[in-house]
């Protein structure tokens, strides 16, 4: 039986002046340049899912509509 990897490697190509970035901030957080843009993509993808779960909630808006600071509150 074929034993599944559980992480997988990807190239991808940033400017240098990203990069250089990149490093520094990584560096900051004790962090190895994996660890960063791991976490990274992490929230980017946990914003996008939240902001998704938003658009879904307001599906089943009651007769008097919508509250604006609730909706700015949960964005």
């Amino acid at each position: 039986m074929k034993k599944l990897a559980t992480t997988r490697t990807i190239n991808i190509s940033l400017p240098v002046k990203l990069v250089d970035e990149m490093d520094k901030a990584a560096q900051n957080e004790y962090a190895t340049r994996s660890d960063f843009i791991r976490d990274s993509i992490l929230r980017k993808l946990s914003a996008t899912q939240d902001r998704w779960e938003v658009a879904a909630d307001l599906t089943t808006v009651k007769k008097g509509g919508v509250d604006i600071d609730e909706l700015l509150s949960r964005l």
